[in-house]
Formats: structure tokens, C-alpha cells, sequence
């Protein structure tokens, strides 16, 4: 198979990009993740924003559909065939390309076991989702 045959079903993988910036909100909101991701950074809600920034997020649902575009190009090239294959699709990009390259902050820049920890669950599980979107609809 070569690269030119890849033609993933755009409008699935979009929703997909949504569904994962959708876990994301919940990732990281007080009813999850919030009080241990910013004390993971040295951080607590009182020294932080009240409101969420508009550029950041926006910037983070771009990134997320664009993920999800990468998910459903590897499900295509791959012969993908139903929500598991998607799955895996995901897994090469959240724990073979994601989770590798976060790593690098653990040796670099001081990062936390614990942030590290969450951020990756978090790419996992979200992309994860997209994954299994685009597997379940393509």
C-alpha cells in the first residue's frame, strides 16, 4: 500500500479531534484531574486563572483534531477494520509517538512523575476515544 491511497473519512475523524479536546476539558476540570495536575506544576487554583484562556484552547482543539487526523491515516494505511483497530491506531500515536516524546521532559526540563503521568493518561484515554470513534464510523 502505498501513501497516496490513504483517504480517511474526514468528518469522522473531525468529531473524533472534538471527542478528544472534550476529554480533555473533563481531564483537567476540578471534578477530575485540577487540584493534582497544578500541584504536579508547584501550582494551586488560587495562584491561577478563574476562567480559561481562549487562544490556548483553541490552539488545543486544533492540535486535538489534528491528532485524530494522524489516528485515522494510520487506521487507513493500516487496512483498519472496526472500533479495536482503531483503538490500536490510537495507541501507536498516544504511547509509541506521544508518551515517548513527553517522556523527554522527565530527563529535561524537571518534569514531575506525577504530570508526566497525568498528561499521558490523558493523551491515551483521548485519543483513545478518537480512535475508537473513527473505527466504530469510518
Amino acid at each position: 500500500m502505498n501513501l497516496e491511497s490513504i483517504e480517511p473519512n474526514y468528518l469522522i475523524a473531525l468529531i473524533g479531534g472534538v471527542a478528544y479536546f472534550a476529554v480533555g476539558w473533563a481531564w483537567y476540570s476540578p471534578m477530575l484531574f485540577t487540584d493534582r495536575w497544578l500541584a504536579a506544576q508547584g501550582k494551586t487554583r488560587e495562584g491561577t486563572a478563574t476562567a480559561p484562556e481562549v487562544v490556548p484552547l483553541a490552539l488545543n482543539l486544533v492540535a486535538s483534531i489534528v491528532v485524530a487526523m494522524v489516528v485515522a491515516a494510520i487506521y487507513e494505511w493500516g487496512g483498519g477494520d472496526g472500533v479495536v483497530d482503531g483503538i490500536v491506531a490510537s495507541l501507536i500515536v498516544s504511547v509509541g509517538v506521544v508518551a515517548m516524546e513527553a517522556f523527554k521532559g522527565i530527563a529535561y526540563y524537571a518534569q514531575t512523575w506525577m504530570l508526566y503521568a497525568i498528561n499521558v493518561a490523558y493523551a491515551i484515554v483521548g485519543i483513545g476515544v478518537a480512535g475508537a470513534i473513527y473505527g466504530a464510523f469510518a
